[in-house]
């Protein structure tokens, strides 16, 4: 259970922080932080507050970048680039009628003076809106499910063998940083009132997919599979003409 007021670091290790000190070592991220809160939940206008912030020892170039979701539909996002530490923040205005959850998931990227990356790092928060006015939550627990379901039969895929995780949790995923990277990009590159992605992964069969349904209806999967390097690639991707959905 994450609170809402949830602020979580990266700390340099003993070893490491021995390291920095000598010549042409490398830095790491010391901060990397998502948090999520509301400020009322007794009426159905509320505000809703976030922020994610990245810090480092020293490397000169960091970048923190954030994407927000109510209830799985993509509702905001933001990233930012400088040196020391880096914080990006929006406060929205909310208006619904149905209760939910609010999801931040932000990424934490590091760069050398050559621009190669030295380190990553995400986190992830969320707030439940559920004030005893509001309608209850039924006709979106099941919009995920439908969602998937619908991409799945209209690309006819069969992901019984595969684990699955929902983009905004990726940092709790235990796939690897390239794959991490591909989802976090995925998640980037959304509007406003798409759903969220969701990712199968059969490390077995070395592939993975992405789907995506967008907001006007349209249904996108991206297959992924590991180079030679072990390392994760897309491959290729869909589209299909799909349902748009009420929300």
């Amino acid at each position: 259970m994450f609170s809402r007021n949830k602020v979580v670091a990266s700390l340099l290790s003993s070893a490491l922080f021995i390291g920095l000190l000598a010549p042409g070592a490398s830095a790491a991220i010391t901060t990397a932080r998502a948090t999520i809160d509301i400020g009322s939940i007794g009426s159905s206008k509320y505000k809703v507050e976030w922020d994610a912030k990245t810090a480092n020892s020293g490397q000169p170039r960091i970048q923190v970048s954030a994407n927000v979701y109510f209830n799985s539909v993509k509702k905001d996002s933001d990233d930012a680039y400088g040196s020391g530490s880096v914080t990006i923040s929006n406060t929205l205005s909310a208006s619904n009628s149905v209760k939910g959850k609010w999801e931040i998931n932000s990424t934490h990227r590091e760069y050398d003076s050559s621009g190669k990356r030295t380190d990553i790092d995400t986190d992830y928060d969320y707030v439940q809106w559920d004030p005893a006015a509001a309608r209850s939550l039924s006709a979106h627990q099941s919009l995920e499910t439908e969602v998937m379901a619908e991409i799945a039969s209209s690309f006819q895929y069969n992901f019984e063998q595969f684990e699955f995780f929902r983009a905004v949790e990726v940092s709790h995923s235990k796939v690897s940083d390239s794959l991490k990277d591909i989802v976090v990009a995925a998640m980037d590159a959304q509007e406003e009132g798409d759903i969220m992605p969701f990712v199968y992964v059969d490390e077995l069969a070395a592939e993975a997919y992405i789907l995506e349904k967008k907001a006007d209806g349209t249904n996108h999967a991206t297959l992924i599979v590991l180079d030679g390097d072990g390392n994760w690639e897309v491959k290729e991707k869909g589209e299909k003409k799909g349902k748009r959905l009420k929300l």
